[in-house]
């Protein structure tokens, strides 16, 4: 597609949907389920671009409309897709940009061909795999033999590819994976959040500067009183492989000589005013507060070239707990019913989250947000629902 095109979506006017091109109505972003279909679709193909907010009749592009709350909807479908395509995207994989003309903005999503060590793609619903692609304007559903055979081609490509770089990102997420089921498995009712460096980076956790992060909150940006990893009140203790604080088998916080953390709030520290209610705000200030604290080390001790930022977040004991909508000063929130988390005892996702760490650098609120919001869907909660101290335009985390 020509620098017109993608600049000025009137240029698209006239033109028909083909395999590289699809054209949707600004009211399929309240499905972005429909949306993730022409993306796996395209990733499992050469790529193309969607555009949300452009009428067609007949596969040809007739009319623009406006694509309200855009910036908002945009944040929406990049969550989806990150949680619904597996693998998720990365990188430059999948794009969204707001476009302008006429008084209107549409959004276009630019899809990039899959590289064949990631393919196939599926999109991720109900528990359910669909693994799409584009032949002509339409999709279609891959066969079995056929995802079996892009399968092994996608193992043979690895290995035969391997990076340094790709190798450590995966040790990340499999350190991840394994501190996560040892939460599940022998750790107290609690939350529990994790977080990695790929590669991984030197952190002087014998000095006083690194063990001050774990006293003094606001050194990260963080509250002074708040819920938060910092506690005044607790020396923090070295040991083999790093530094932590810890309080009677409550609470805990560590960060070692990797730059690897990892979080565990007991479960009554995550109720506040009803007994058996996740409070909000702990939800997403805790993840947030960890996340700022990565940057901090990163800033401090992660020096230049190409890393990754993991971040994995997991609950136990807490089935027959509910989690109310809304800020809490909320009409909605005091009067209304939680949703109670009934059929299972813990939360827990697919995979790790990745982000690319110049993107994590200048905003870290993102990724915290991304957990949170997991933890509010695990509960039948859509993003309108969060607190609105979760700004999800800017994606970043106002609590005064």
């Amino acid at each position: 597609m020509g620098d017109e095109r993608k600049l000025n979506p009137t240029a698209v006017l006239g033109e028909r949907e083909d395999l590289y091109l699809e054209f949707k109505a600004a009211a399929a972003t309240e499905r972005p389920q429909r949306i993730a279909r022409e993306v796996v679709g395209m990733l499992n193909g050469g790529g193309g671009t969607v555009w949300i907010g452009v009428l067609e009749y007949n596969g040809i592009a007739t009319a623009i409309e406006d694509v309200p709350e855009h910036l908002r909807r945009i944040g929406a479908l990049r969550d989806h897709f990150l949680d619904c395509i597996e693998p998720p995207p990365r990188g430059t994989d999948v794009t969204l940009v707001p476009v302008s003309a006429d008084r209107k903005t549409v959004v276009r999503i630019d899809v990039a061909a899959g590289s064949p060590e990631r393919r196939p793609f599926a999109h991720v619903l109900d528990h359910r795999w669909r693994f799409h692609v584009r032949v002509g304007d339409k999709l279609r559903d891959m066969g079995r033999d056929e995802v079996r055979k892009l399968f092994a081609k996608a193992a043979s490509a690895r290995e035969s590819s391997k990076t340094h770089y790709d190798v450590a990102l995966a040790e990340a997420n499999a350190e991840l994976g394994h501190r996560r089921n040892h939460f599940l498995q022998r750790e107290p009712a609690g939350m529990w959040i994790g977080m990695a460096m790929s590669p991984p980076i030197n952190v002087p956790t014998d000095t006083p500067a690194v063990r001050a992060l774990l006293r003094n909150p606001e050194l990260t940006g963080n509250r002074d009183a708040g819920w938060n990893f910092a506690n005044p009140y607790l020396t923090p203790r070295l040991d083999a492989g790093g530094v932590s604080s810890e309080l009677d088998g409550d609470f805990r916080c560590r960060i070692d000589d990797a730059g690897m953390l990892d979080l565990f709030v007991a479960r009554d520290n995550l109720q506040w005013q009803r007994d058996g209610e996740l409070y909000g705000y702990v939800l997403l200030e805790h993840p947030v507060a960890l996340c700022r604290l990565m940057r901090k080390l990163l800033e401090d001790h992660g020096g230049q070239g190409r890393r990754t930022v993991v971040a994995d977040l997991a609950l136990k004991g807490i089935e027959g707990w509910g989690l109310r909508a809304y800020s809490p000063d909320a009409a909605g929130h005091r009067f209304g019913s939680p949703n109670v988390l009934e059929g299972r005892d813990d939360i827990f996702f697919r995979a790790p989250v990745e982000e690319e760490v110049g993107r994590f650098l200048a905003n870290p609120d993102g990724l915290g947000l991304r957990l949170a919001r997991q933890v509010y869907r695990s509960f039948g909660y859509g993003a309108e629902e969060l607190p609105r101290q979760a700004d999800l335009v800017a994606e970043q985390l106002r609590l005064s």
